[in-house]
């Protein structure tokens, strides 16, 4: 069995809407069905991306803190069918 690297996303240097920006273009060069993981701040960005994401049809799997403060959160994707 063939395992597939998981790319990964930093976008903790940015705020909305850029995070939304840059999260669409990368989701945009995947392939269907690909799980990602995307890096990202608590507080706006974390309030808004996951939902943004899941209205373009992506499926959020999960959000994990990534650090003790609670200030870094993953956010494993499934990137949707059709972009």
């Amino acid at each position: 069995m063939i395992s597939e690297r998981i790319r990964t996303l930093d976008i903790t240097e940015y705020l909305c809407p850029m995070t939304f920006v840059k999260a669409k273009l990368f989701l945009e060069s995947c392939v269907p069905n690909q799980i990602v993981d995307i890096l990202l701040h608590s507080g706006e960005p974390l309030d808004n991306l996951p939902l943004a994401l899941e209205a373009d049809g992506h499926h959020i799997l999960a959000i994990e803190s990534q650090d003790a403060s609670g200030s870094i959160y993953m956010l494993k994707v499934k990137v949707a069918n059709s972009l």
